[in-house]
């Protein structure tokens, strides 16, 4: 008698539903993945941040406990050495002289406000004007944290700290830049606001008021350190860097006037940079007028020069494409219809050169130095 063999089925998934199950898994984890990872990234880089300022303001704050937290340093690596470092452990500590010897990496990237990236030498650091830091802040230093954090910062020579001063006052003391990363890249500073909040777009951030910066815009290569600032503001933004400065005066025809032109000089020196040039200016019209060699940089012997450039066709389409940016690179309201920026050249002891850009024309202006109002724009040394 034949036994037959009894073949039973058992249910099992196809080679092509197993493939495809895979491809799913692969496209879910593709869009889940990075967004768990940066949300990972956000909770170590805020318990970071929320650790260095921790560590920072408990040894400020020892350091004031000790009496050692004065004007009587000379510089900030002096603070750093003989009065900070007692209370905040450091690896090491460079002064102004050999920043690079401290930070792990050649150079800082930064974005601009057109989204465009550029970068800053970690060698070119050497004053603390170069964070953006004014006022009783001269100099800077360098150290690494015991854990392996880099950091360049400037301490505020005018520092002095009474028991009861709230945290705040304390932390006014120093201030600077620090690399939640270590060495690993990207190397990169800067935030943005998205929904009311501050969004970090890299992993070197500043603390107390800090600013790796060295140009907000670039325009046909001119770097715009500061936004453009009006007569009746710029007075207060000295005093604010320098309480003891006096407005400059100029007198003339027997009377005494303030010396406006002077003023912009100041205070653009004063946060490190320089009003422009007149090749500067030229460069800022042809950005907005569109590449013209017709546009002059030589003014005239005339106090108001005749228009050395009228618009053609052209140039008015590229006045109306670029004029909103050039106004937000240079921060000016963007339904300014013309203004005038305030150039480094005296035309002579009474009256100084400024760069006036209208709708349909732009020239040279012998503006008088102590009564007219153009814009004082500062440009990067």
């Amino acid at each position: 008698m034949k036994k037959e063999l009894i073949r039973e089925t058992v249910p099992a998934f196809t080679l092509a539903e197993v493939l495809i199950t895979l491809a799913i898994i692969g496209v879910v984890a593709a869009m889940t993945i990075p967004t768990l990872i940066a949300k990972i990234n956000d909770t170590v880089n805020t318990n970071t941040v929320k650790v260095f300022n921790s560590k920072v303001l408990k040894g400020l704050n020892l350091t004031k406990t000790a009496g050692d937290l004065n004007d009587t340093y000379t510089s900030t690596y002096d603070f750093l050495v003989n009065g900070l470092s007692k209370n905040l452990k450091m690896a090491k500590i460079c002064d102004s002289e050999h920043i690079r010897d401290c930070i792990p990496y050649d150079k800082i990237k930064y974005e601009l406000n057109d989204k465009t990236e550029d970068y800053v030498l970690i060698q070119n650091l050497k004053t603390a004007s170069n964070l953006r830091l004014y006022g009783g802040f001269k100099d800077i230093a360098a150290f690494i944290l015991a854990d392996g954090t880099p950091v360049i910062a400037s301490y505020n020579l005018n520092c002095i700290v009474d028991d009861g001063q709230a945290d705040t006052e304390i932390n006014s003391c120093l201030a600077g830049i620090y690399d939640i990363n270590g060495n690993r890249k990207p190397n990169k500073f800067g935030s943005k606001i998205e929904n009311n909040k501050t969004v970090y777009v890299g992993d070197i951030r500043s603390f107390n008021g800090a600013n790796i910066t060295s140009c907000i815009a670039k325009i046909n290569d001119v770097c715009i350190y500061s936004t453009a600032v009006g007569y009746n503001d710029i007075f207060l933004k000295i005093k604010n860097i320098d309480p003891n400065y006096e407005e400059p005066k100029f007198s003339a025809w027997g009377s005494t006037y303030i010396y406006r032109w002077k003023m912009a000089q100041d205070y653009c020196e004063k946060i490190g940079a320089k009003t422009p040039t007149k090749a500067d200016l030229i460069s800022i019209a042809n950005a907005l007028y569109g590449e013209n060699t017709n546009i002059s940089e030589e003014e005239t012997n005339a106090y108001s020069e005749k228009t050395d450039f009228a618009m053609d066709t052209e140039a008015q389409e590229s006045w109306t494409n670029n004029k909103e940016k050039i106004l937000l690179s240079l921060g000016i309201n963007t339904k300014t219809s013309s203004f005038q920026i305030w150039s480094d050249s005296k035309k002579n002891n009474a009256f100084s050169w400024a760069r006036v850009y209208e709708p349909k024309s732009t020239n040279w202006y012998a503006y008088d130095s102590y009564w007219a109002t153009p814009l004082t724009v500062c440009i990067g040394k």
